[in-house]
């Protein structure tokens, strides 16, 4: 600083806050019109830090265990004179562990200028006889056989260490291996020398050998129909092991012209002698190629019997309907009828209740027996093809009679059930319907008009209620009994909001002043089950346009919000399940329930919560949420032993148990390696790591070296270990890989 008496202007050669150049520079002020003064600015050159101790010499330390030892080298300080203490970091730190063998040690000290220092000096950590190194377990050689048409395939192998150490093994376990070649795979210890090795060999794919190769056998009869002939062909293969060798026929076999045993009744040679006629048994019927009696799952008509083939069951399902199953087959063998087949035949009984296996069973006049329709054709009945009286004419589907119309005997049957049974209740149709029509008109946008929809809504609603409550018997319908569901209005999707107050108009009566607009409608009438439906002809006659029966076969569509929860909790709890909705493309929507509901006490454990969604057709589809109640843990002196869990069971109305937990954490890493350049080693900060439990939900993990830690020039390998509070540890590898210059 610059200071003169009595205020006096001043003036320097050089101002003050000037950039002065290494070396002394001389400064000279000169008061105005008087006395001047001069002072010296030394600037000295840069320099970098200086160590001190200036070199450190090797350090030597015996290993402390197997794989190395902890070393605290002498203490290292830097200075420089000008910038200040710098700032001092060495790779890798003292108090680090060092593997057995050499390592340099990379001391770095920069100042506040940029500047550094580097000194390098090794650590040696001499192996202790007395420790054991840790060593791999390998498996045997590994020979197995390619598959077909590939030219590599995985194999997994199992390693195992002494120790809790790393290792790697090249190719690793799950790696593809090519086919037709011998692989060594080579495992090694990190940071151990030895190096362990065995051989996988994947052999062609070559099919099994009979040995000896089996020649033709000519026997003499020896009984009415044949001979019984034993034979015992055998086969090698020298890669997959003894294959397993199957015959048709099986050997000792009882040899029938008329299939197996069970298939027929008789058996007995022709006329001629050169031919047999064969009666098949309940159940079985002749192949039309080969005239052997084989197991029949159609359904044919046939005299009535007290015999286990026409045994049914009627097993009550949803919304009044039924199906009927038979135990002469299979226990689970159920009657169904395909949209597109047109017929009757047995399937395996669906748990969930198939549409195509659930059928309205109505009353037929003068309670001459029943008619069963399918719930996804409600207007469809089942009916002997033809109406022949004959035996083995086959049951097919055909139109229901109208309201009012005679009943045909091809599709009546007698069932044994009561009528009250059946009667009770509505069934849901579905109808289609494309007209036109000037009642409804679009907005600039294109969309159809609201107040139009509506209108014309009320409107349609009224003329179906109108016509179809018509006639002797017929049921009184209204705005309740009928929905309009998935439309469009001149090929745009539209909304008639059937929620909306119903209006009653008495007629459609069409614009002449607005254009037709072709209105393709959807819609279901709610029903009675013990009347036939109405008849389509005398509404299409209304609407100058054909009413069809909606046949409806696709399922809905159902999300959940999420397919999991996960609460803890000391016993079983009540759980509110997450939302679950269902789109339909005729119904728009549907229905879901939930088994076990929502608000269901669930118990300690997972719990699958399966929800279903059906629609009008009876068509569903099922989504399912896994439901987990954890449990709880203490934290106990080691020194005591544990508590009593019944008095804790007595206390909580549940039974408390002990957890045995021997499942591993699951440990995932945002990214599996590091890259980074650097002239030196620098700091890295490792990427996320976290660990999740199915028992103690998270898992504390720790990661060697530890994130933040400096890592030197070339490639390290961070070795991060999730542990659980059983000990149940895994653990997952991160490459961390400076690249100088």
């Amino acid at each position: 600083m610059v200071a003169v008496t009595n205020d006096a202007a001043f003036n320097c050669s050089s101002e003050s806050g000037s950039l002065f150049p290494v070396g002394n520079t001389t400064v000279t002020c000169q008061i105005a019109g008087g006395a001047s003064a001069t002072f010296i600015v030394a600037v000295a050159p840069p320099t970098p830090p200086v160590f001190s101790p200036a070199t450190i010499p090797d350090i030597v330390v015996n290993s402390t265990s197997a794989q190395g030892a902890a070393v605290t080298f002498p203490a290292i300080d830097a200075t420089d004179a000008m910038s200040g203490p710098p700032m001092l970091i060495c790779n890798p730190p003292s108090g680090s562990f060092f593997s057995v063998g050499n390592t340099q040690v990379t001391c770095i000290a920069t100042d506040r200028l940029g500047l550094s220092t580097m000194m390098m000096f090794s650590v040696r950590v001499v192996r202790d006889a007395s420790f054991v190194d840790p060593s791999l377990t390998m498996p045997a050689d590994i020979r197995l056989e390619g598959l077909a048409g590939a030219t590599t395939m995985p194999v997994t192998f199992n390693v195992t260490a002494s120790a809790d150490v790393p290792f790697t093994c090249t190719p690793p376990s799950g790696g593809q291996f090519s086919i037709a070649k011998t692989t060594t795979v080579r495992c090694s210890i990190d940071s151990y020398p030895a190096v362990y090795e065995f051989l996988v060999t994947i052999a062609e794919p070559t099919p099994p050998v009979f040995d000896p190769a089996p020649t033709d056998m000519v026997v003499a009869a020896n009984m009415p129909l044949g001979a019984v002939v034993s034979y015992s062909p055998t086969a090698t293969d020298a890669e997959s092991g003894p294959p397993v060798v199957e015959c048709s026929p099986p050997s000792g076999s009882v040899p029938s012209p008329c299939g197996d045993v069970g298939a027929f009744t008789s058996c007995t040679n022709t006329a001629d002698g050169f031919d047999f006629g064969c009666v098949c048994a309940d159940g079985f019927a002749q192949d039309s190629t080969t005239a052997i009696c084989i197991r029949s799952l159609s359904l044919q008509q046939a005299a009535c019997a007290n015999v286990a083939p026409q045994s049914f069951q009627f097993i009550a399902t949803t919304s009044n309907t039924y199906s009927v199953c038979t135990a002469t087959v299979d226990s689970l063998t159920c009657l169904t009828t395909a949209i597109d087949a047109g017929s009757a035949v047995f399937a395996e009984r669906d748990p969930y209740g198939a549409p195509d296996q659930r059928f309205y069973i109505r009353p037929a006049p003068n309670n001459t027996g029943y008619t069963l329709s399918p719930v996804q054709q409600p207007t469809k009945c089942l009916a002997v093809e033809g109406a022949s009286p004959l035996v083995g004419a086959a049951l097919t589907l055909s139109d229901c009679p109208r309201l009012n119309a005679a009943v045909v005997d091809a599709q009546v049957f007698v069932l044994p059930t009561d009528p009250g049974i059946v009667t009770s209740g509505n069934l849901v149709l579905p109808y289609t319907v494309t007209m036109q029509t000037s009642n409804i008109w679009l907005n600039s946008n294109g969309d159809p008009n609201l107040a139009s929809l509506l209108s014309f809504k009320t409107a349609f609603k009224d003329l179906v209620a109108s016509v179809w409550s018509e006639g002797e018997g017929a049921p009184l319908l209204s705005a309740d009994t009928i929905s309009i569901v998935s439309s469009t209005v001149d090929s745009v999707p539209a909304s008639f909001n059937d929620r909306s107050a119903y209006r009653r108009r008495s007629l459609m009566q069409q614009d002449s002043l607005l254009p037709l607009l072709p209105a393709a409608i959807g819609f279901v009438v709610t029903w009675p089950i013990s009347k036939y439906p109405p008849d389509e002809n005398a509404l299409s006659a209304v609407c100058s346009a054909t009413v069809r029966p909606k046949v409806d076969g696709t399922k809905p569509v159902v999300t959940a919000s999420v397919d999991s929860v996960r609460l803890e909790s000391l016993t079983a709890v009540a759980v509110t399940l997450p939302p679950v909705t269902a789109t339909d493309d005729f119904y728009l929507t549907a229905p879901v329930t939930c088994t076990p509901p929502s608000g269901s006490v669930f118990p300690i454990g997972t719990t699958t919560a399966v929800c279903k969604a059906l629609d009008g057709s009876g068509n569903f589809q099922i989504i399912r949420i896994s439901v987990t109640i954890v449990g709880f843990v203490v934290t106990w002196p080691i020194s005591k032993y544990p508590p009593d869990e019944n008095a804790l069971s007595a206390v909580c109305s549940a039974t408390v148990r002990p957890k045995v937990d021997g499942t591993k954490p699951v440990v995932t890493a945002s990214v599996d390696s590091v890259r980074l350049e650097s002239l030196t080693a620098v700091a890295v900060t490792l990427p996320h790591v976290t660990a999740t439990d199915d028992f103690y939900l998270t898992a504390p993990v720790t990661c060697t070296p530890p994130s933040g830690s400096v890592f030197p020039i070339g490639g390290t390998i961070a070795v991060c270990k999730a542990l659980d509070g059983s000990g149940n540890f895994q653990i997952i590898r991160i490459s961390v890989t400076i690249v100088g210059e």
